[in-house]
This record gives structure tokens, sequence and C-alpha cells, in this order.
């Protein structure tokens, strides 16, 4: 059996997002059938933090992106 090992910083932002998925899951339907701007939503996003986290291309986008480039292929 495999276990991955998750630094505590990546536990708390999974908990985060597990729970700002659940408060924005409860609205979701109700939001969509309003099809407006998600300011709330946005704004709880800001507040949560999760907006900043950026995240990497995995490795092998990174290698395919650069062999198009020296490929000249696009």
């Amino acid at each position: 059996m495999v276990q991955l090992l998750v630094k505590q910083e990546s536990k708390h932002w999974i908990n985060v997002a597990t729970s700002l998925s659940t408060e924005l899951a409860a609205t979701a339907v109700e939001r969509d059938n309003k099809a407006g701007l998600p300011d709330i939503e946005i704004q709880r996003l800001r507040e949560t933090g999760l907006s900043k986290l950026v995240w990497k291309k995995p490795s092998i986008l990174r290698n395919v992106n650069r062999l198009k480039f020296l490929t000249n292929d696009q």
C-alpha cells in the first residue's frame, strides 16, 4: 500500500477548500438560477486565502510545452 505524505500546510489548504466548497454548494442551485455575478462567493474565496494560491503545471506539461517550443509545433 502506498501512502502519500502530505505537508501540514497542504492539509490546512485542503481543509479550507473542502469547507468552502461545502458552504458554496449549499446555495449553488439558487445562485445558478439567478445567473448573476457571484460577488459573495468571490469575496468568500478571497477571505479564505485560496485565491492567492499559485498552482504549478505538472512537470509533464512543462516538458510538452518545451517540446512544442523547440519543435515550433503550434
